[in-house]
């Protein structure tokens, strides 16, 4: 997020100007390619979990948890699952 210098939104359509390089598209595109150099994923419509700060994922109950009391929770959707296990699976094999 350091290398932003501008943000401009026109038209629905969000560009990111760094010192190198200009991006463009709609905002959940470039808001998703952003947050995601910087440890979010998107979980649900919207929104977006650090995932670096998760504890636990219930698969069953399909909700993220950043703390042992299980609170506040984050309802993960259907269609971001696969996304959800797949970072998981990738950080706990660069754990070991």
């Amino acid at each position: 997020m350091d290398e932003i210098l501008i943000v401009q939104i026109d038209d629905r359509q969000i560009v990111v100007h760094t010192k190198d390089e200009i991006y463009e598209g709609s905002m959940i595109e470039q808001l998703d390619r952003i947050l995601s150099q910087h440890g979010f994923l998107q979980v649900f419509r919207g929104k977006y979990a650090y995932m670096p700060r998760v504890t636990a994922y219930d698969p069953k109950a399909n909700r993220l948890y950043f703390d042992q009391d299980r609170y506040p929770a984050m309802p993960v959707s259907r269609r971001r699952k696969k996304d959800i296990v797949a970072y998981i699976r990738n950080k706990m094999v660069n754990d070991e």
